[in-house]
């Protein structure tokens, strides 16, 4: 039997040659309280718009809302304030949409952003009543929720400007 609920939220490690590796700890993503909320997992790929920092996109559960959202990093364990990309309904502690990765691929000029909308059964845990759990199924198998990868664009220099924010605001907030 799944378990029927917990807390979710990202850890990170270290490593100089892939062999020995550092003690797992919580990543600090500012803004976000993990008693209040979950981050159902990471995707961490180098910025399309600054080669110097990295980018997370992720389904974001807080304060009982959803959203995919993106946070800049230069270290991998702090974080800036979580950026709302797309809201989208929460199933329990689980975001509806989920990114595909690498979910920020940059073209000419561009950045595209690959969304998961619906993922299959996400609405369905341990804690689901067999009821609902039943009528869940017979949606997904009529279609009536329908599951499709979605791709949005916007400018590579939007993506330059918020990451350029972003890591400026939390420099300063960091001097305070």
């Amino acid at each position: 039997l799944a378990p029927s609920g917990g807390q979710r939220f990202v850890q990170v490690a270290s490593s100089a040659d892939a062999a020995d590796w550092s003690a797992f700890e919580l990543i600090r993503l500012r803004g976000f309280t993990p008693a209040l909320g979950d981050v159902y997992f990471f995707a961490v790929q180098e910025n399309p718009a600054d080669p110097t920092s990295l980018l997370a996109v992720f389904p974001m559960v807080h304060r009982a809302k959803a959203c995919i959202s993106i946070s800049f990093s230069t270290d991998a364990r702090n974080w800036t304030v979580p950026q709302p990309l797309l809201t989208c309904a929460a199933a329990g502690d689980r975001s509806v949409h989920q990114p595909a990765a690498p979910a920020m691929v940059r073209r000419r000029g561009k950045v595209y952003l690959y969304i998961h909308e619906n993922v299959p059964s996400i609405r369905i845990d341990g804690r689901t009543p067999e009821r609902l759990r039943t009528r869940l199924h017979q949606q997904l198998q009529l279609h009536v929720v329908r599951s499709r990868i979605v791709r949005y664009s916007f400018p590579l220099a939007r993506l330059r400007r918020w990451t350029y924010e972003a890591l400026r605001r939390q420099a300063t907030e960091t001097d305070l």
